[in-house]
């Protein structure tokens, strides 16, 4: 349905009494366009449930850990926090989406540089004890996983 004709009447002209004593108020409309839409914030897992969905991508669990540090990286960038307090949301996203690419193929190549010191001849791992320890975690992971039933895995 559409709308065709609209039609603005005047019902009252005149002055308005104003009686004395005490004042009453009246309550404006709190809930009905008087408000700015939030942001609603999704959380990684299910940003990440809509990319493999939209773009058939296969991302898993294991890139969210990617996804966190970009999500770290641009929020302490001053430029991306200027823009956001310079500009409404749509623009806001047009003007970062060149920033963002940035920050991800940075973080591509630290996370490349974590592995690839052994193999240029630099020596171990500089955080073998960070390795050595985290074995002890993943162990235990891997064997719970092991435990658990099939249903419970595919989750």
């Amino acid at each position: 349905m559409a709308l065709q004709y609209y039609r603005l009447e005047r019902v009252f002209s005149g002055a308005i009494m104003v009686k004395e004593g005490e004042a009453q108020y009246i309550k404006s409309p709190s809930d009905v366009g008087t408000g700015k839409a939030k942001d609603e914030k999704a959380p990684l897992s299910e940003i990440i449930e809509v990319l493999n969905a939209r773009f058939g991508t296969q991302f898993s669990e294991e890139d969210r850990l990617f996804f966190q540090q970009i999500k770290e990286k641009a929020c302490k960038s001053e430029q991306i926090v200027r823009t956001a307090m310079a500009n409404p949301l749509d623009k806001f996203e047009l003007g970062i989406r060149k920033l963002i690419e940035d920050l991800m193929i940075e973080r591509m190549g630290e996370n490349d540089k974590i592995v690839a010191l052994p193999k240029l001849g630099k020596g171990p791992l500089p955080n073998a004890d960070i390795r050595a320890a985290s074995a002890g975690r993943r162990y235990q992971l891997a064997r719970s996983r092991a435990t658990q039933p099939a249903s419970r895995l595919a989750n």
